[in-house]
């Protein structure tokens, strides 16, 4: 090893994570205390002076193996408990107006962010700009039969879908709370529908059944509308158009299903079917609500 030490060879592979526990044997005639404390301190795990007795040698690496694996064991263990952990936290119940954080999804901005982005962008001239809100289809009876976990899941697995949709268009995303996602999309085709919503719910029920989750979802979406404003007001406005128009969709549907659940829905056969059960689970649960864990939610 010209031009490196043991130290420095011990330095280099405390620092690769294949070696991070593996057991460092420090062999060497140096038996100053600068020298001990160095390699220590750089992850030795014992350190043997010359000349030394090959039985001792050998007891003591045995030793060193079993260290070795009793951290691995003990590091293991700390690992599934920050997982409980994590988990815990990400099962911390929460109200469905809440505009949940969602993590690793591109182009999704938090609720503040997504303010902050628009009040700037409100400083130019966004002719090319508007906005379009997707909404999850009866979010308000999904969040209340469902788990904390299963209902940001699927929030999370509609942010992706969107994402996915949109994939090669130049817009930003934000979850808004109580099922609804706001997208400002700076479009060059404005006329170009924002995402299809047929395969945005074919992409979404895709995500869903990787998951494992045996029942459909729809998302809905409104009216884009445009963002030519001047200033942060009339910015904000159009946001809460575009809100208006999805929220004015899911109203109608819901009214029509109350009239009449055989009228055409314009959606596939399985998901009348689903929509029908879910009816009838509303009912149920309207019902027995106090009866369950749900009336305490």
């Amino acid at each position: 090893m010209p031009g490196t030490n043991g130290i420095e060879l011990l330095h280099s592979l405390r620092r690769l994570p294949d070696y991070a526990d593996t057991p460092v044997i420090m062999l060497t005639a140096t038996c100053d205390r600068k020298h001990v404390d160095d390699a220590f301190l750089e992850g030795a795990t014992d350190y043997i002076t010359k000349p030394f007795d090959f039985l001792e040698l050998r007891s003591r690496m045995h030793t060193a193996e079993a260290l070795m694996r009793e951290r691995i064991k003990t590091r293991k263990s700390m690992e599934s408990v920050r997982a409980l952990q994590d988990e815990l936290d990400f099962n911390m119940q929460f109200s469905f107006e809440d505009p949940l954080t969602i993590d690793n999804v591109d182009r999704l901005l938090r609720y503040v962010e997504f303010d902050n982005y628009i009040g700037q962008l409100s400083r130019g001239r966004m002719f090319k700009s508007r906005a379009v809100a997707i909404k999850l289809y009866d979010a308000s009876f999904l969040y209340d039969v469902s788990t904390s976990s299963d209902f940001r899941s699927t929030i999370t697995d509609l942010a992706r879908a969107i994402v996915k949709c949109a994939k090669g268009k130049d817009f930003m995303l934000s979850y808004r709370g109580s099922g609804l996602f706001l997208a400002v999309e700076h479009a060059s085709a404005p006329h170009e529908a924002f995402v299809s919503e047929k395969r945005l719910n074919q992409i979404f029920n895709s995500i869903l059944g990787q998951r494992g989750v045996p029942s459909t979802q729809r998302a809905l979406i409104g009216e884009p509308v445009p963002m030519r404003s001047l200033s942060k007001s009339w910015a904000f406005a159009a946001l809460n158009r575009a809100v208006q128009s999805a929220e004015a969709r899911e109203r109608n549907i819901l009214c029509k299903l109350d009239e009449d659940p055989a009228d055409d829905l314009g959606c596939a056969p399985e998901q009348f079917d689903h929509m029908r059960r879910r009816i009838y689970e509303k009912v149920l649960f309207e019902l027995f609500r106090d009866e369950t864990y749900l009336g305490s939610k």
